[in-house]
């Protein structure tokens, strides 16, 4: 018998199985090549945090709002300053009694109480009616007030309400609070020369004096810095 060896096929068949070996199909996929794990590092990421930070930089809330918005230049009429505006000065609640000072208020002198006996005014405190004319010739500053009243003295049934300024005039307004309520315009107006004043201070009769007071809320009239108000 002929050896296998020796024949044609014998070599083709070794070539075949060669070519069907499991170790060389392992080693033609070669995994260090095909799926590089230093691809990875191609997202850098520092990128990310750049973009943040520029992000919050120019979006920063404490700058343009801040610093644009305009600075206060005070309230018109201030209360902490002297009461010489018409802002100074409002109706009270109802208008049932005399006018309230909302600037600094200065009282000049007390109120100036006058008892009505029939159609007779009587004088209750000489002293504060001097007060007030002398306040007036001198131009003091402050608020002057005659409270007519019928029964008790507590009770301001009629009123006239002077608020002199240190330059002649003064905010001038009446009122009553009888069957009903009202409050007359409250007026800034000019007072009389010093004079006439001085000359109301020679007179011995209370009801001439008096009088002398009430014109001195007759003046010429240099503003209405309120209307007519109240309950009729």
């Amino acid at each position: 018998m002929k050896s296998l060896t020796n024949h044609p096929w014998y070599g083709l068949l070794l070539l075949l199985c060669a070519a069907c070996t499991p170790g060389n199909a392992e080693t033609t996929a070669d995994p260090t090549t095909t799926a590089d794990p230093t691809t990875t590092t191609t997202a850098d990421p520092t990128t990310t945090t750049t973009a943040e930070t520029t992000a919050e930089t120019t979006t920063n809330p404490t700058t343009t709002a801040e610093t644009t918005a305009p600075t206060s230049t005070g309230e018109a009429c201030p209360i902490d300053e002297p009461a010489s505006d018409c802002c100074c000065f409002a109706h009270s609640s109802g208008c049932e009694t005399p006018t309230e000072v909302l600037c600094e208020a200065t009282v000049a002198c007390d109120d100036i109480l006058v008892a009505h006996d029939g159609d007779i005014a009587v004088v209750e405190n000489p002293a504060a009616l001097e007060c007030a004319l002398t306040a007036l010739r001198d131009r003091t500053p402050g608020q002057l007030r005659v409270i007519y009243h019928w029964g008790m003295p507590e009770l301001m049934n009629e009123w006239t309400f002077l608020y002199v300024q240190a330059d002649g005039t003064a905010f001038e307004n009446r009122g009553a609070a009888l069957d009903d309520f009202y409050a007359d315009d409250l007026v800034h107006r000019s007072l009389q020369p010093a004079e006439v004043f001085e000359q109301c201070l020679q007179e011995s009769d209370p009801a001439a004096r008096l009088d002398c007071v009430e014109k001195a809320g007759s003046g010429e009239p240099l503003a209405t810095c309120l209307s007519m108000c109240g309950i009729f």
